[in-house]
């Protein structure tokens, strides 16, 4: 049998997993409705609070769209597979790897790389829906590229630091309060807005946001948010690899 056979079957097994589960097949497509509601719902609130209070929502857009593209698009569909792959590992399918043709390996790679294929149309579909706060076309395509590492993070959070799907909903919560932090930072000042830099994901929304201003100065961020973040995805895959071999 070949990779791409496993491959195939792998996907297949996957879909059918998801479409049985209802709060799996919600949760993938949330980023799609949330996209929607921004793209009809924003522009109008921002006239209700302009012309009641007002409050300029225009200049916050780009926020917004940041929030739509980066974290929905790669953060719902990484929590989805993540799902699966703690459901792999609580199921103790990855210990019967060891007599499959699938390596634990390529059975760990494939559960990273296919939330990362999925966010690399899923980001800026989300973008595009939302139609607000935009960078240009190529910043836009590069971030969004570069945003699928989000995708490989979130799985792995999911996978490792939840033993069950109670504890997922948890770790759900806490990868969704960590998402905030990169729009916190939005509202503080420079250089003090650095030090949320500890904090790989911040890098990226930072090229957005610059980028959508029309920033020249966007791709640095893009390139310092491409090596932390994979540096971050790298050490969670070593983290997830010791946490199983531990168990086994």
């Amino acid at each position: 049998m070949t990779w791409l056979e496993i491959t195939r079957g792998l996907v297949v097994t996957d879909v059918k997993q998801i479409s049985r589960d209802r709060f799996l097949g919600f949760v993938l497509g949330y980023s799609i409705v949330l996209a929607v509601a921004v793209r009809f719902g924003v522009p109008r609130l921002a006239v209700v609070l302009m012309d009641q209070y007002g409050i300029d929502l225009v200049p916050y857009y780009s926020l917004i769209s940041s929030f739509v593209a980066l974290t929905m698009g790669s953060g719902m569909v990484g929590l989805v597979l993540g799902f699966l792959l703690l459901e792999a590992r609580e199921t103790r399918v990855i210990e019967a790897l060891s007599v499959s043709p699938v390596t634990f390996e390529r059975f760990l790679s494939y559960r990273v790389a296919l939330p990362m294929v999925l966010a690399l149309g899923l980001n800026p579909l989300c973008a595009w829906i939302a139609g607000i706060g935009l960078p240009a076309l190529g910043p836009l395509l590069a971030l969004s590229v570069v945003g699928v590492l989000f995708a490989g993070i979130a799985t792995l959070t999911l996978a490792t630091f939840a033993d069950n799907k109670i504890q997922a909903f948890a770790v759900m919560k806490l990868v969704s309060g960590t998402s905030m932090v990169p729009l916190a930072a939005k509202f503080m000042p420079e250089p003090a807005q650095y030090l949320c830099g500890l904090f790989p994901p911040y890098w990226l929304f930072k090229a957005w946001w610059v980028a959508a201003d029309g920033g020249a100065t966007w791709w640095i961020y893009a390139v310092v948010g491409a090596i932390t973040n994979t540096l971050l995805l790298k050490w969670m895959k070593r983290r997830f690899e010791r946490l199983v071999h531990k168990g086994s």
